[in-house]
């Protein structure tokens, strides 16, 4: 009797522990973490801090890039240690209207320039009665372009380029945006000693006839006079841009 009391004691309490044991897991499997829910919401998360931050990271580097570029340009030509030159961003006809607009052309893209600020520019151009070496100081004072690169070492190595030898130390095809405006045409009016050539477009003024025109990429004459592509001149009622030269 004792026995049969035992047993049926141990039946009950292995039952109960047993009905315990599926009734725990089975509410823990009920109410279980949706996997593709964690998946989705673990990785949107890295994945929008990732975005943030690259698009924070690449702002600033942006914006450091800036900095530096104005700061290496001021240690590379503090202002009157040397003369910084640049071709123009933007392309007009040969009617601009002579020296004057040409320089105010030069001074308006340089003032919106943050690193080009408190120096001031003058085209390089001629017409019939004066040559651009008559408006710019005759110094040996390197010339550089806006991205720090050296063009000439002064006025000698500038005006020396006669003929097919290359001259200059880099061409001066960087705009004052700092970028490069590859083989484009300038108007010079000038030859390659400064001196007035013989096309000018009447002063500037005028869409006939034809104007003296330089090729930015070139570091022989043809920086400033040039017989490509249109003889020796470019048809004044045609594009060309301006070289802006630090006075």
């Amino acid at each position: 009797m004792g026995r049969s009391r035992y047993r049926a004691l141990a039946a009950l309490t292995c039952g109960a522990i047993y009905v315990a044991y599926v009734v725990a897991c089975s509410s823990f499997e009920s109410t279980p973490v949706d996997e593709s829910d964690a998946s989705d919401s673990s990785a949107d998360a890295p994945v929008d801090n990732a975005t943030t931050n690259d698009a924070n990271v690449g702002s600033d580097a942006s914006d450091a890039g800036a900095d530096v570029r104005d700061a290496s340009l001021a240690v590379v030509c503090p202002v009157g240690s040397c003369r910084l030159v640049f071709v123009t961003s933007g392309s007009y006809a040969g009617n601009f209207g002579g020296f004057g607009n040409a320089d105010t052309l030069c001074e308006n893209l340089a003032k919106a320039v943050p690193a080009l600020q408190g120096r001031t520019f003058r085209a390089w151009l001629s017409q019939t009665d004066a040559g651009a070496r008559d408006f710019h100081v005759i110094e040996e004072k390197p010339y550089v372009r806006v991205d720090g690169v050296r063009v000439a070492d002064g006025w000698i190595q500038l005006t020396s380029a006669f003929g097919d030898a290359s001259v200059l130390q880099a061409p001066i095809q960087i705009d004052e945006k700092g970028q490069n405006v590859g083989m484009a045409l300038v108007w010079t009016g000038t030859t390659y000693s400064g001196f007035a050539s013989a096309n000018h477009c009447s002063n500037w003024k005028s869409l006939n006839g034809a104007g003296q025109i330089g090729r930015a990429d070139q570091t022989n004459e043809a920086w400033t006079d040039t017989d490509v592509p249109l003889g020796i001149s470019g048809i004044c009622g045609n594009p060309a841009r301006l070289y802006c030269f630090e006075r």
